[in-house]
């Protein structure tokens, strides 16, 4: 398959050129032309935006490109970039028809429909809530996805988790994915890195000194594949039923990258959960000490226990009975749990914190 040869290429082309020159004229950095999202937004850098569209999709903004977003269009936010399910032979996705301009029809996915979306109180993690009911499956599932950056970090953590309203278990195949546009550039060379905690996949710059890249964040299930090609064969392997390989295109090329969950059964009513890093610029790689804290939710409470929930797994959880005199004790809970019940007795009143192991 051929990125830049035929008319549409040519197209998709100069329609890049074309944003480039209206936003330069204008002295604008990258806006969304209409679709509806939350920014993050944080102007000390080194990532200065990120778009979150209300159907998961997203833009990533960086200091040392002020005009430029980073996935294709380039100059339109959201982007080409978002969280997928394929299941029942059908994908649901990003909603890539409405964005102001897209490359992703060989997706041919039905859109996510937008539940809600909300910013935290310090703007740094944007919680949207969409659901596949367009996918015309007649299977309910539910996406919470939370996307959060801190601020001076060179990479962004995105939470997926997956709700199977269903009656039975139903399996699915999960990617995240994008069409990359790096530094300026709608080519870039392969940039692997095996040697971090889970492996980072995307492109780099032909001297090798600013990355873009994905990577399952210690919390989450492994990824059964990731790929990085052309960008259409990234949309087609989707599209189509295929699945990621471990594979890599070594040439500069207008490409794209993704990981793959294949084969999740989520039981009836129950869910799963995704997590990985974008990471952005000079950074290789996301170090494993790295993470931003995952949300507790407000505690259920029953006659006899208080219940505690939190987005993802791999997390010690503390208790107080004062926040700031301390002492934070240890709960005994296993680390590929996110959740915690504990008798009203022993814990009414107290403070709850997550903490790395």
């Amino acid at each position: 398959m051929s990125r830049t040869g035929g008319f549409f290429g040519h197209l998709r082309g100069w329609l890049g050129m074309l944003l480039v020159v209206l936003a330069g004229a204008a002295g604008q950095t990258v806006r969304s032309q209409g679709f509806p999202n939350t920014p993050i937004v944080n102007t000390n850098g080194p990532i200065t935006r990120i778009t979150v569209g209300v159907d998961g999709s997203l833009q990533l903004e960086h200091e040392n490109y002020p005009y430029n977003g980073q996935f294709f269009p380039n100059m339109v936010a959201p982007a080409d970039s978002g969280f997928f399910i394929r299941h029942n032979g059908v994908v649901v996705g990003m909603d890539y028809m409405r964005h102001t301009q897209t490359a992703a029809s060989l997706l041919r996915a039905a859109p996510f429909y937008p539940i809600s979306q909300e910013s935290s109180p310090d703007g740094l993690r944007v919680t949207t809530v969409m659901d596949n009911r367009q996918d015309l499956s007649g299977v309910p599932l539910t996406v919470t996805q939370v996307v959060a950056h801190v601020p001076g970090e060179s990479w962004l953590l995105v939470r997926n988790t997956v709700v199977n309203h269903g009656a039975t278990n139903h399996p699915v195949d999960l990617f995240a994915a994008a069409d990359i546009y790096l530094a300026g550039d709608d080519k870039s060379l392969c940039h692997l890195n095996t040697d971090c905690e889970r492996v980072a996949v995307g492109g780099t710059t032909t001297d090798r000194s600013f990355f873009l890249f994905l990577q399952a964040a210690p919390d989450s299930p492994l990824p059964s594949g990731y790929q990085e090609d052309q960008y259409g064969m990234i949309w087609t392997t989707i599209g189509e039923g295929l699945h990621f390989l471990n594979t890599t295109n070594a040439d500069y090329v207008d490409n794209g990258a993704g990981l793959e969950w294949q084969g999740v059964s989520i039981p009836a009513g129950g869910s799963y959960t995704v997590c990985y890093y974008w990471g952005l610029g000079t950074l290789q790689c996301v170090p494993p000490a790295a993470g931003v804290r995952p949300l507790l939710h407000p505690p259920i409470l029953d006659d006899t226990n208080i219940v505690l929930r939190w987005e993802c797994p791999g997390w010690l959880l503390l208790c107080a009975t004062n926040p700031s005199e301390g002492p934070w004790n240890l709960v005994p809970i296993p680390l590929n749990t996110n959740s915690a019940v504990l008798p009203i007795g022993t814990s009414s009143g107290l403070y709850f914190r997550l903490q790395r192991p």
